[in-house]
């Protein structure tokens, strides 16, 4: 089916505290499924992926995305992608000072923190679609990665994926010619 699933966790300790980042995603190869292209080095796929992102107290973000990509092998282990996706980023933001000294309070331009209280937003994304592209080198069980999307700002990124399975996609065997037999006399 050409079904892709990846998996993230990162964990790391941010004075008292975990910086936690997860993320579960699931990729399908559509043109598989419905027979969209002859040629094998073409491919257009689903993904759905959820994000979070938590230091407790103080911070929780999360994301849905949901998205369309093309891509197309160019030559040996180099590839290239085009993409679409529609994402929804929501979360919370809270800080509270523990110690202050009363200048650094008064001169600060937010009341919550002039007056010692807990300073909190919520964060949501300016804008939910994003469309770009990249391209990937793979050799071996490594593959190298960089891209550049626009939402409502540029992205640029660069990431590092270390295959640990990959099974080989099965082509059923070359049908077989019958002779016809010939008749006894």
């Amino acid at each position: 089916t050409r079904t892709q699933i990846r998996a993230r966790f990162l964990s790391v300790p941010l004075e008292s505290e975990n910086l936690s980042y997860f993320t579960i995603a699931i990729n399908q190869n559509i043109d598989k499924l419905f027979d969209i292209f002859d040629d094998e080095t073409h491919s257009l796929a689903a993904h759905f992926a959820y994000h979070s992102l938590n230091r407790k107290p103080g911070l929780e973000i999360s994301s849905m995305a949901l998205g369309l990509h093309f891509s197309k092998e160019l030559s040996q282990g180099f590839s290239g992608t085009l993409g679409l996706q529609y994402e929804n980023l929501t979360g919370k933001f809270k800080a509270i000072k523990k110690t202050s000294h009363s200048g650094d309070l008064v001169n600060n331009p937010y009341p919550e923190i002039r007056n010692g209280l807990p300073f909190a937003f919520d964060i949501e994304s300016f804008t939910n679609f994003r469309i770009g592209g990249g391209l990937s080198y793979k050799l071996g069980f490594f593959e190298l990665t960089g891209s550049a999307y626009y939402a409502s700002q540029p992205i640029l990124a660069l990431s590092a994926t270390f295959w640990l399975f990959e099974q080989k996609e099965k082509t059923p065997p070359p049908p077989t010619t019958r002779c016809p037999r010939k008749k006894a006399p």
